[in-house]
């Protein structure tokens, strides 16, 4: 023990000990050249020891005889006993050629074997039993107990020397072998455990590691409770062992089982301390009724903060990727209003400056005029109502409240029928359809549908010349009926394809108009009809092609007829 303060004392730069005043025992401390604070003085120099007073005096203990564990099997002292009842009966016919000395000395070799395969007990057991044999059947007189040559006396001693020796040495080599195993198996333990928790990614997994490890290694239930607002709670836990639990969070103490508090309860509670504060509980339930070892303690400990540290990192990530979404959100927020209260303000403006200019005398004379204005007005109300149809859109796809009516249509139908309604949406293009000449038929919620189509037109409108021709195809891909909207603009920068999609993302040198979010809707409205849109720049000439993919229906029995 004083071998290990100095060392840790060392390792730890420590100068100052302190400690209380031990008892006295006389053999022990006559081997070890005093007690532990006379070894502790007298070996070292460079620490200052301080010495608690206690209430009593130290009490001086006299010799305490304790018993040796029995920790062999009855079936190793039954070998035992057959294997040196083998000897004998080996030895007893060369008793005659040999002597009964050089018989004594083969029996002492004897007990080198049981040494290093048995404890200290056989050892002791085969030691005395080869003795009494060979004193019995050996040394002269024969078939008696009698000893009359001194050598002999001498040599039935050494039987008990040699086994003392060669027993306490076996133990502590056995006793070594067990530490070496203890260790390797705990380093496995918190090796596996530490590996299995950093794959984890949420506190439920986390939580499941912790106690799956520990209940591989102690035999014993486990439960992690969390604390969330500065409280603990668990369905499955009852209110004694929840109460148990809530003193430890409390007080930062372990408690329960077999512990200086609460120790009628039947499970045993540990906190879960991480560099921020406490994290959360650690409840055991013990099969056994006797106490954990030293080593069992610090085992669980050890598992306790490496839990404790995976649920606080899993705290802060999780802290991390709110303030991130926050962060984001403030953005989004941010350019939502910029480009929103432009929107708005723009085709306002325009409705309001209309209507005004309609009461006056000379517009009313002026039927050009007039007819102009009107115009204006309504192209304005319809972008205002394309702006707030996509904030609506949009709103209902993030709350996760679009619901789909899916009715059978067939997909060129549909493209022609759409033009048709909005046919002033691309008055200043010239039109061409390359539609297929099968029919597609598709399954969906068609009003939705004619709503990508139309901000796909628009798009396609708004970023290309006036006057430049917008081709519409519609074709059959295996098993999906697809059309594309093709515009002759200048296309898309490659960098910037996978991100057109995005909410409120606009191009570099896009015109003005628009909040960034008709392919975003776009996108949300085809996904949840179980298709694909994508976006590619034109290989025959400069431009951008939009591609809208939704599985194909076969014509149900009945339905031309």
């Amino acid at each position: 023990i004083v071998e290990a303060l100095k060392r840790m004392a060392a390792e730890r730069n420590v100068t100052q000990i302190i400690m209380g005043r031990p008892d006295r025992r006389f053999l022990r401390d006559l081997l070890n050249r005093g007690n532990i604070l006379d070894q502790l003085v007298n070996d070292t120099s460079e620490i200052d020891i301080h010495v608690v007073r206690q209430k009593r005096k130290p009490i001086y203990r006299g010799f305490h005889f304790k018993l040796p564990k029995i920790t062999s099997r009855p079936a190793v002292y039954l070998n035992t006993t057959l294997y040196i009842l083998f000897l004998a009966l080996i030895a007893y016919p060369f008793r005659q050629y040999f002597g009964y000395r050089a018989i004594g000395f083969g029996f002492l070799l004897g007990i080198l074997p049981v040494a290093s395969l048995a404890g200290f007990g056989p050892i002791l057991l085969g030691a005395g039993l080869s003795a009494l044999i060979w004193d019995f059947f050996f040394i002269p007189p024969q078939f008696t107990l009698d000893v009359t040559e001194p050598e002999d006396g001498m040599m039935i001693l050494a039987y008990f020397a040699v086994a003392s020796v060669a027993g306490f040495l076996a133990a502590q080599i056995k006793r070594q072998k067990n530490d070496l195993l203890q260790r390797e198996r705990r380093a496995n333990v918190l090796y596996d455990f530490g590996k299995e928790i950093s794959e984890a990614s949420t506190g439920q997994e986390i939580s499941n590691v912790g106690i799956k490890g520990i209940e591989a290694v102690f035999s014993c239930k486990a439960l992690v409770l969390r604390a969330e607002n500065g409280k603990l709670a668990h369905e499955s836990v009852t209110e004694k062992d929840l109460a148990v639990a809530t003193w430890s969070y409390d007080n930062q103490k372990i408690a329960g089982w077999k512990t200086d508090t609460l120790a009628s309860s039947r499970c045993l509670c540990i906190p879960l301390r991480g560099r921020t504060g406490l994290i959360g509980v650690l409840m055991l339930y013990p099969q056994e009724e006797r106490s954990l070892t030293l080593d069992q303690e610090n085992l669980i400990e050890t598992i306790a903060g490496h839990l404790a540290s995976a649920l606080e990192r899993e705290v802060l990530e999780s802290r991390s990727r709110k303030a991130e979404v926050y962060e984001n959100s403030e953005k989004l927020h941010q350019a939502l209003l910029n480009s929103v209260s432009h929107e708005l303000r723009t085709p306002l403006t325009t409705i309001v400056g209309g209507v005004t200019s309609l009461n006056n005398p000379i517009t009313i004379q002026n039927t050009e005029l007039r007819e102009n204005i009107i115009g204006d007005v309504v192209e304005s109300t319809e972008r205002l109502t394309h702006t707030i149809e996509n904030l609506l859109d949009m709103s209902r796809i993030s709350s996760g409240v679009l619901q789909l009516n899916e009715d059978l249509f067939e997909l060129n139908d549909f493209i022609r029928s759409t033009l048709q309604k909005n046919s002033r949406t691309i008055e200043s293009h010239t039109l061409e359809l390359q539609l297929s000449n099968e029919d597609l038929f598709v399954k969906g919620d068609e009003k939705l549908l004619e709503h990508v189509f139309i901000n796909l037109i628009g798009n396609a409108v708004r970023y290309s010349p006036s006057g430049s021709t917008i081709t519409i195809r519609s074709y059959r891909n295996h098993t999906d009926s697809e059309f594309a909207v093709l515009d002759e603009g200048k296309g898309i920068p490659p960098e910037d394809l996978t991100q057109v999609f995005e909410r409120f993302y606009r191009a570099p040198e896009s015109p003005p108009g628009g909040v960034g979010l008709g392919l975003s809707i776009a996108k949300a409205i085809v996904e949840s009809h179980h298709g694909v849109i994508f976006a590619a720049n034109r290989p025959d000439k400069t431009g951008a092609a939009f591609t809208v993919r939704l599985p194909y229906h076969e014509i149900p029995n009945g339905v031309l007829q």
